[in-house]
């Protein structure tokens, strides 16, 4: 499936060049580009480029109250402040698209019909038919589909739900408020209102996002698209202490009016983090939340983890706790939304495919009696969201095999640094240096200056006297074949 990302949905050509050429002058703040190097390094005419630098210019006189420094065409450019920083300019340029306000109106109007939509833009039936097309890839990762009959989208309200927070988080970072039906102060006041405890770890980004998710609950809830009970929904809230006490107190506020399922919609919705890169605050609060409050999760994928680092080449201490709770975050979400937790990048490769029948096989012997969840359902959407993540976070050393390369070398201390450095850097290959004494049974290939006499299971490559990287060339060609 082709990687779709929101600007890519969201902007025009002309947007998402002009996105892209602020995003190239902030990468070079400080030693600042040329036009003509913008240009170039877009692949577009140096009169576009000019065109769309006037461009925003005016852009950035309507949002910032300013513009660039530019002093002339061909000079040098750079932004004025941070206020004018690349991701303020995305959502500003999202503000003004054509298809932000068509998924407003799509979520949240009940009144408006595609034909409507088309006339009040001025944009013809057939050419807004395909910009919404271009979109599917998208709704299908969240398993809804665009009616265009009935001018909203058709699947579950949760999943629907899902998908809108996305959107609208995504393409605004809360850099502004998209909805001019609810009130933000009154929201921002009614949950920080709140006994969030340490559930939220109400920080400024938190707040925000707090008051995106309960505005379009409060939009859609009275628009009559309601969410179902969801039994799973009982994984993460039965007894649990945090959203006990929210319900109270929510159920007893009447200036918005939840139910208890859009509470826990709302509630999982903010447990379910991204994948962490590193052991944060908030990991550490997750990490906990799942061993005392979502245990059996917890249980679920420490099994998981231990089957991992039986089946690969990881030790215990390789598998950092972030990583354990990346497990449960993509576990819990992919069993409670049916969609994929997170949009992973990795090329399907060999080492992948061998990684997905280990994973496989893990599925076939667990024994899902023990818990009170099946995965089997989910199983190809949850293997391939945990191989994607391992292989990311270990590379090919995951479960390839560690290739043992020693160095005997009779030539200049430089070329052998140079060697060592460089063949080190390979993905599961350790390098050694050895002697004459040295047993060369244990290594699977040995590089030598001079031509020796080694085990029949190693391979032996003398060093030719050509150049280091055609040297290196063969050697990697070799390691390959090891393999």
């Amino acid at each position: 499936m082709k990687n779709i990302f929101l600007e890519d949905i969201l902007l025009d050509k002309d947007a998402m060049i002009k996105y892209e050429i602020v995003k190239l002058i902030d990468d070079y703040q400080l030693k600042e580009i040329s036009s003509s190097e913008i240009s170039s390094q877009l692949k577009i005419a140096l009169n576009t480029t000019y065109n769309l630098i006037d461009e925003i210019n005016k852009d950035f006189k309507e949002f910032f109250d300013t513009s660039f420094l530019i002093i002339e065409k061909g000079k040098k450019l750079r932004l004025v402040s941070e206020s004018t920083a690349p991701i303020t300019y995305r959502a500003h340029l999202f503000k003004k698209s054509i298809l932000f306000d068509f998924f407003l109106k799509a979520f949240f109007s009940k009144k408006m019909s595609f034909e409507d939509f088309c006339e009040e833009h001025y944009i013809s039936n057939s050419t807004m038919i395909r910009r919404i097309n271009s979109c599917r890839i998208v709704f299908q990762r969240f398993n809804i589909r665009f009616s265009f009959s009935k001018f909203q989208f058709i699947g579950r309200e949760d999943n629907i739900r899902n998908f809108i927070y996305n959107t609208l988080w995504m393409g605004t970072q809360g850099i502004f408020w998209p909805f001019d039906k609810v009130d933000e102060l009154k929201i921002k006041r009614f949950i920080e209102s709140k006994p969030t405890g340490d559930h939220f770890l109400l920080n400024e980004i938190v707040l925000k996002q707090m008051c995106f998710i309960t505005a379009i609950t409060i939009l859609r809830s009275s628009n009559g698209d309601l969410i179902k009970p969801n039994t799973k929904y009982n994984l993460v809230v039965n007894n649990n202490k945090y959203f006990n006490s929210l319900y109270y107190e929510f159920k007893n506020d009447d200036l918005f009016v939840l139910s208890k399922t859009d509470l826990e919609f709302m509630f999982i919705l903010t447990t379910s983090k991204p994948i962490f890169s590193r052991v944060t605050p908030y990991c550490k609060y997750q990490m906990r939340l799942f061993e005392q409050n979502i245990s059996e999760i917890y249980e679920f994928c420490t099994h998981l983890k231990n089957y991992i680092i039986s089946e690969s080449n990881l030790k215990q201490e390789d598998f950092s706790p972030h990583m354990l709770c990346n497990l449960e975050n993509i576990t819990l979400s992919t069993y409670i939304q049916e969609i994929p937790c997170v949009k992973l990048k990795y090329e399907k490769n060999k080492t992948y495919k061998k990684l997905f029948k280990i994973l496989e096989y893990f599925f076939e012997t667990i024994d899902f009696s023990h818990y009170t969840f099946n995965l089997m359902k989910y199983k190809d959407l949850l293997i391939e969201q945990y191989a994607i993540l391992l292989l990311q976070q270990f590379g090919k050393a995951l479960i390839e095999p560690t290739v043992s390369v020693g160095i005997l070398w009779d030539l200049e201390r430089l070329s052998l640094d140079y060697l060592t450095r460089s063949v080190s850097l390979l993905e599961g290959v350790k390098v050694f240096e050895l002697d004459s004494f040295s047993n060369k049974a244990e290594y699977q290939l040995i590089i030598s200056t001079e031509p020796i006499p080694v085990p029949e299971s190693t391979v032996i490559y003398v060093w030719k006297s050509k150049s280091l990287t055609e040297n290196l060339i063969r050697i990697i060609r070799i390691i390959e074949r090891i393999r």
